[in-house]
């Protein structure tokens, strides 16, 4: 029997995620569900080099690992659950090229359960035409990964990104924010109580009971723990998000250039010419001009026509009705 390594692939909603998952499995796959809930459980294989396997699994959409949701709780219990049969050697996280700022929310924090992390930059295809670049190997220097440029809707970057998952053991772990600059004193506690985890993993757990209430763990729990109110943990949970979204900003500034004058799709070019500093001004009086040419003006020929529909209709009725 081949070697298989178990990938777990996670993504914001509406990043293309699915479209991989099938680009990489084909036919190779099957849907079930999680035990006691009813989301989607889909799973496949994915053939890497000779006699290794990926068992690919579908994990459902999520915005960050604050989880809101059943489905978004599905993908954080199995990030945090070493023990399941599931869990991940290697996380791939699929991002949106025009939505990169937002999706690195979720990449910083998965790869801060130091599980090796691939980023997957989908539809790859639109970037000349909304004007953006990319200097990968700086994005992949500032957030210690490796990244596959991937367009599944004309099949490309998905060789690469098979290689990478097959040598994910050389995948840096290196964390992207220290867990302990979202308050020194609590974190410092959450270490002393539990001396062989790790920070960041603790914190999650903790969130999570505010979450959906006391979930049982075997492996990590934290029920015992003497933890701040659910007001004052919301509040970290938000100081957290800013945190990790100003270090974002910081890598994109290095790595990513969005040049609007350079894009080539329809909205661009008119939005071009509608915010145009003289012919924006002339389109914007222009389309006055007709909405009052068509109310004080235009607007005579069909009230004409239903005065004399209705002067019509009453002499027949006069003529027609004792």
């Amino acid at each position: 029997m081949g070697k298989q390594i178990k990938v777990a692939l996670i993504g914001n909603p509406n990043t293309g995620k699915t479209s991989v998952f099938n680009a990489l499995t084909g036919l190779n796959q099957k849907v079930g569900n999680y035990p006691g809930i009813t989301v989607d459980k889909k799973e496949g294989i994915c053939k890497l080099s000779r006699g290794v396997k990926a068992h690919i699994l579908d994990l459902p959409g999520t915005y960050s690992l604050n989880a809101s949701s059943i489905d978004e709780n599905v993908v954080i219990e199995l990030l945090l659950n070493q023990k399941d049969k599931d869990f991940p050697d290697v996380a791939v996280v699929v991002a949106d090229v025009e939505n990169l700022k937002r999706n690195l929310l979720l990449f910083t924090q998965i790869k801060d359960l130091k599980i090796p992390t691939i980023l997957v930059v989908n539809m790859s295809d639109v970037m000349v035409r909304k004007g953006i670049a990319l200097d990968i190997a700086e994005l992949e220097t500032q957030l210690n990964t490796k990244i596959a440029l991937v367009s599944t809707r004309k099949g490309t970057g998905l060789q690469e990104l098979k290689t990478l998952i097959e040598g994910y053991k050389t995948l840096p772990k290196k964390q992207c924010l220290d867990a302990r600059s979202i308050d020194v004193d609590y974190f410092e506690r959450l270490e002393k109580a539990f001396p062989n985890q790790e920070v960041y993993k603790l914190w999650l757990v903790v969130t999570q009971d505010v979450n959906f209430g006391k979930l049982a763990r075997k492996e990590l729990d934290v029920s015992k723990f003497q933890t701040k109110s659910t007001s004052e943990l919301k509040r970290l949970q938000q100081k957290e998000a800013i945190k990790r979204y100003q270090f974002i900003n910081g890598v994109l500034k290095k790595s990513q250039v969005i040049d609007r004058s350079k894009a080539k799709d329809l909205r661009s070019k008119l939005d071009r010419i509608l915010t145009h500093k003289v012919w924006g001004y002339v389109i914007f009086l222009a389309i006055l001009m007709t909405i009052f040419q068509a109310i004080y003006d235009w607007a005579s020929f069909p009230m004409d026509l239903i005065d004399t529909s209705f002067a019509s209709l009453a002499e027949w009725v006069k003529n027609s009705f004792p």
